[in-house]
């Protein structure tokens, strides 16, 4: 944009029109990542455009673009589906979703429970918190907890541990590939009990605490996406 500034000599008004118009395409794009996430990959096959991955979260008003033969699996927040669908253009939105190719299926999925990792200001997560979106601290999460960590810093989250009521390690999750799951074999927790998930994050000293409870029951629950940005 510099340069058509330089380039254009005398003309200025031809240059704050440049300039103006590059502006709007420039808040244009930031608005459109700006969107709140709609939905999140859980499997796919094949590319997109922009290029997708397991476990990354799809935004709202984002124009998706499946090859022929991609085969794209999602988990929609808002409606609580999961949802298959192949090829064609693809669009979520916070209420709905808009496919161009072939919906292969569609199936009720519990809710899933957003979280952010609170910021500390500029001077990054010197403090640790936990901010809820619409549901109570602490939280309730399933006796067996599949999580999830997406955000532009998902990849600081280098560890994680469930802490009982004691205070005390109690499970250690492994970590990889966007998820923090229990090992193989691993009983679930107890029903209606009292937990701690501690996050062990590369760019901070400290780890964060999320105190949370566990339901009555050991039912499989909803997908727990913890949003580090």
């Amino acid at each position: 944009m510099l340069g058509s500034l330089v380039r254009c000599g005398g003309n200025s008004v031809r240059c704050l029109r440049l300039l103006g118009a590059g502006l709007v395409l420039l808040l244009l794009s930031a608005a459109a990542y700006a969107e709140t996430p709609a939905g999140i990959v859980m499997a796919i096959t094949g590319e997109t455009d922009p290029p997708l991955s397991v476990m990354a979260e799809i935004p709202a008003g984002l124009l998706l673009q499946l090859q022929p033969a991609t085969r794209l699996t999602f988990l929609h927040y808002g409606r609580c589906k999961l949802v298959t669908v192949i090829g064609g253009a693809l669009v979520l939105q916070q209420s709905d979703y808009k496919a161009g190719g072939a919906v292969a299926g569609e199936s009720d999925a519990p809710c899933p429970r957003v979280f952010a990792l609170s910021e500390a200001g500029s001077g990054g997560r010197s403090t640790g918190g936990i901010i809820a979106r619409g549901i109570s601290v602490p939280p309730r999460w399933p006796t067996s907890p599949q999580v999830v960590f997406t955000g532009v810093h998902a990849d600081v989250v280098s560890g994680a541990l469930i802490l009982g009521e004691n205070h005390q390690p109690f499970l250690r999750l492994e970590v990889g590939a966007g998820r923090g799951t229990p090992p193989p074999g691993t009983p679930p927790l107890q029903p209606g009990g009292h937990y701690t998930l501690r996050l062990m994050l590369r760019d901070r000293a400290e780890p964060v605490d999320i105190p949370f409870t566990t339901a009555g029951s050991a039912e499989p629950g909803p997908l727990i996406v913890l949003r580090v940005d």
